[in-house]
């Protein structure tokens, strides 16, 4: 890619560049393109990007994020997310977020340092967490708002332990919960697919798998406890299957006490006269579709049986003892058996 030198560049070029990021493969290639974007501005006479190189980071962190489809990031992508140069990136620009505050010497200990963020501890973590919570509430500041919201994004993909760790032990259950849903190609929203019951386009294996790989990433618990909440539901449509995985959530991703749903209907989220509209629809779709309550559960159980076909060697390389699925029943298909 051409270097641009001056201090603008079209809005054309601009979106030029961002509709590269899917297509950019290699590491060395992503950190070219966002050198050459940082101090950049562009703007049309609807829209301005002050700072491209900043809005480049906040796309490319956010690819991932309201699509219909899991998306994953290619073998490049991957490496760039948990770089020193994005570590440093970052680490520098919260050093101009709060270089007009009283830090303690911690803080700018663990700012100064060569330390990437992906080797800092849950404790170095939080201490940067911090200091920008405390920046927010002493002098709440709209523009910089997003700063705070683009570390957040990071820090949900770096996979260093003591990130890790943070995330389990700072980010409340619900937000976990959404962000995971958000970023797994659906809707964090029952009521968006209210009536629809079980519809391979709403929810599939392709969904329950991204959604397993991110609980493994947080805790094997929690994965394995997702296994058998999934187990547990009749059917696998999206609307029982999204309320569902909050109660999981609020339940400190258990499936001890926890009732999954069965119904596809809700209304949550949605008021006034739209409600009214989609409780209509809805409960219409439901009864059109509960006369076909056996194909419902059969497409659910054929769903379990490909997502659990695809986490097997997971399972088998979290415990030893796992036998593969033994084909016979529904109840006996999804347990781990033990030799």
């Amino acid at each position: 890619m051409e270097k641009i030198n001056h201090t603008e560049i079209s809005m054309d070029d601009y979106r030029e560049i961002e509709s590269r990021i899917d297509s950019i493969m290699s590491e060395e290639e992503l950190i070219e393109t966002h050198k050459k974007l940082i101090g950049n501005s562009c703007k049309c006479d609807y829209w301005e990007v002050k700072d491209c190189g900043v809005e480049f980071i906040n796309k490319f962190l956010s690819r991932d994020w309201g699509r219909t489809i899991v998306y994953h990031y290619s073998q490049g992508a991957e490496k760039f997310i948990q770089s020193k140069y994005l570590s440093d990136y970052f680490k520098t620009s919260i050093r101009e977020l709060l270089s007009d505050e009283d830090l303690s010497d911690k803080v700018l200990n663990v700012l100064n340092s060569d330390k990437e963020m992906n080797d800092m501890s849950e404790e170095e973590i939080s201490l940067i967490y911090s200091a920008i919570k405390e920046f927010y509430t002493k002098s709440p500041r709209t523009e910089k708002v997003s700063a705070a919201n683009y570390l957040m994004s990071l820090l949900y993909k770096l996979n260093g332990p003591g990130v890790v760790s943070f995330i389990k032990n700072n980010v409340n259950n619900r937000d976990l919960a959404s962000h995971i849903l958000v970023t797994s190609g659906l809707n964090d929203r029952a009521s968006y697919y209210s009536g629809r019951g079980v519809n391979y386009g709403d929810l599939s294996e392709n969904n329950l798998v991204a959604i397993f790989s991110k609980l493994l990433k947080v805790d094997v618990d929690y994965a394995t406890s997702f296994v058998e909440m999934v187990r547990q539901m009749k059917t696998l449509g999206a609307t029982e299957f999204i309320n569902s995985f909050m109660s999981f959530a609020a339940n400190d991703f258990k499936v001890e006490s926890l009732n999954v749903e069965d119904s596809n209907v809700s209304l949550d989220g949605v008021y006034g006269e739209a409600r009214d509209t989609v409780a209509f629809i809805s409960i219409f779709s439901a009864m059109s579709r509960g006369n076909d309550q056996d194909y419902q559960i059969r497409a659910s159980e054929q769903m379990k049986n490909s997502f659990m076909s695809r986490i097997s060697p997971v399972l088998q390389s979290i415990n030893p003892d796992y036998d593969g699925l033994d084909g016979q029943s529904f109840d006996s298909g999804y347990r781990i058996k033990r030799r």
